[in-house]
């Protein structure tokens, strides 16, 4: 039970008092007391500081969705452009018909096929 206060604050978490020592309790309270955030004792009413961390949040926001919308745009241009170049012309398509003895051998694989399954399947 001695290692938990260690980590979170020294070597006795009863005697240590709030913003004292190296701890995780007394970093967040120096940083809940910068200026980012609301001072204590304004309840969360919405002061001049929110408005102001309100309006950065709101640029921010809008950079993030600026941001996200070129790339998602580049990145469509870019594929569309790339399958634009790879799609075939009339000339692959006439290539591209099996002969007859390539349909031959398909058709003589699959019936191997079919009797292989028939015999495993009335054998088994």
């Amino acid at each position: 039970m001695n290692f938990l206060p260690g980590v979170f604050g020294g070597s006795n978490a009863q005697s240590a008092k709030p913003g004292e020592g190296a701890s995780l309790l007394s970093d967040w309270n120096s940083y809940s007391q910068g200026g980012d955030v609301e001072a204590p004792g304004s309840g969360g009413s919405g002061g001049a500081g929110t408005s102001a961390s309100t309006g950065t949040l709101f640029q921010n926001v809008d950079s993030a969705r600026t941001y996200t919308t070129d790339f998602f745009s580049s990145s469509f241009s870019a594929v569309r452009a790339s399958a634009a170049a790879n799609m075939p012309n009339s000339e692959t398509f006439r290539y591209s018909i099996p002969t007859t003895q390539q349909l031959a051998y398909f058709f003589s694989f699959l019936a191997a096929g079919g009797v292989f399954l028939t015999l495993s399947f009335t054998i088994f």
